[in-house]
């Protein structure tokens, strides 16, 4: 279950009761300019629990955005990590594996997963039963046509080229949570990457409008480097920030206000989400208000 309600600067606050858990409101660009990402989603996935450790000791040194993305996926069971205690977090990211992570965020995500009967590929023998069904169901999603149409090359590591299309692809049979952007609607004014411009057309536009949404930025400010590889640190941050334009959010009691510059005329949207512990929306769940005067922090 969602709900919205809203924040009026100009009187008292209806505030929704949680349990300790919410978001501060963040600020976006008054205006689109060139070079700043102007289809951000309004809400976040990786809140709540979603940010508690799961326990992996190798991600020194790594910005605590990454982090949170990294323990974000463990929340929802999109890895396990490739230990108990290790995420890897610099190696590649194997086609095969890519398939495993995008099926497990399907499901949050609120796409209807098929069946996983065989598509058409040759080269799967020696996956495990698990990650052959992974690749099936995202060829008949369409998320992936492979490398030719009877070849996945599933041992090949995922170039950042193909990254963005598998997330393209996602988001376009995905259903667009609230505050979330359709990626259809997207309008790319952005042109600051200058080794792009040889790219089939398709992977170009998809460049630039998951930059637009917010889910991939360059490696520098004007170089996407579309065919390095893809880590396992680089597509936790994808797949996190794409998921912020689904229906994925965490399991729990979570309240986000929307990510809005405010002034004393503002009105705030303010969204709570209960799920249960497989981030399944829970039906008819009550939730309690109460009322603070605006020169209080109700949360304090």
């Amino acid at each position: 279950m969602s709900l919205v309600t809203r924040l009026s600067r100009r009187s008292v606050w209806p505030v929704v009761a949680l349990v300790g858990m919410f978001l501060a409101v963040s600020t976006l660009p008054g205006a689109a300019r060139d070079g700043e990402q102007d289809e951000l989603a309004q809400y976040s996935a990786c809140v709540g629990q979603a940010l508690d450790s799961a326990g992996f000791r190798d991600l020194g040194g790594y910005s605590a955005e990454t982090i949170d993305a990294i323990n974000c996926l463990a929340h929802y069971r999109i890895t396990a990590g490739t230990s108990s205690r290790m995420y890897s977090p610099r190696i590649g990211v194997p086609r095969h594996q890519m398939a495993l992570f995008l099926i497990r965020a399907a499901v949050p995500a609120g796409i209807e997963v098929p069946d996983p009967s065989a598509y058409g590929f040759t080269d799967l023998n020696g996956l495990s039963r698990q990650t052959r069904d992974a690749i099936n169901q995202l060829a008949k999603l369409g998320i992936t046509h492979g490398t030719s149409s009877t070849t996945f090359s599933p041992h090949d590591v995922v170039t950042r080229r193909q990254m963005v299309r598998f997330l393209e692809r996602f988001l376009q049979v995905a259903p667009v949570g609230r505050g979330g952007v359709d990626v259809e609607d997207v309008f790319a004014d952005d042109e600051q990457f200058r080794d792009i411009d040889d790219l089939p057309r398709s992977t170009y536009e998809a460049i630039r409008y998951l930059f637009e949404m917010g889910i991939t930025s360059g490696t520098s400010s004007t170089t996407f480097s579309p065919d390095e590889p893809v880590t396992r640190a680089q597509m936790a941050s994808f797949i996190t920030r794409m998921l912020a334009h689904t229906n994925a959010r965490p399991a729990g009691i979570t309240l986000q206000p929307e990510f809005i510059t405010t002034s004393t005329e503002s009105v705030i949207d303010v969204v709570v989400s209960v799920r249960d512990r497989y981030q399944r929306p829970v039906v008819d769940a009550s939730v309690d208000l109460f009322y603070s005067p605006i020169a209080v922090d109700p949360f304090e």
